[in-house]
């Protein structure tokens, strides 16, 4: 293996890097060369993975719904002549921004040291998987961070 192809290998750091950066580049683990479109091949069936394990998230459905509801105002504005709807896009444009920053700007070693608190051990982000990890930080979130 000289590239990561399942979250079952590959570390979250990496995982939470590609996230926040897009550099798939990322997934190469040897001095191989890959193509632009190996490596998108390569993180689509990495990220489809993690949306059948896991899911996504509330916020991005959010930010997705606000996106929508601007698209749809921008067609108003400029399909149907509705000028006073390109500011109604905007505005949910703008929201669904500030939800995107929300969501990306929340410290990832904060929710390691979380998780690692409730564990009651260290994680580290550059050995543990990302399903693994992502195992136990549903596991802190679904029991409400109580420990019996």
């Amino acid at each position: 293996m000289e590239v990561y192809r399942s979250i079952d290998e590959l570390p979250v750091a990496i995982f939470d890097r590609i996230n926040k950066s897009g550099d798939l580049r990322l997934l190469v683990i040897g001095k191989k060369k890959y193509t632009t479109q190996q490596l998108e091949k390569c993180w689509e069936i990495i990220y489809d993975e993690f949306i059948q394990e896991f899911g996504i998230s509330q916020q991005f459905i959010t930010y997705l719904t606000k996106m929508r509801i601007a698209i749809g105002y921008y067609i108003k504005a400029y399909i149907e002549g509705d000028k006073p709807a390109i500011n109604l896009a905007r505005a949910n444009v703008v929201e669904a921004e500030a939800i995107y920053k929300e969501t990306n700007t929340t410290s990832n070693n904060n929710i390691y040291a979380i998780v690692s608190k409730y564990m009651g051990f260290r994680i580290n982000p550059n050995e543990i998987s990302t399903r693994e990890f992502y195992n136990y930080l549903r596991l802190a979130t679904n029991d409400n961070g109580k420990k019996d």
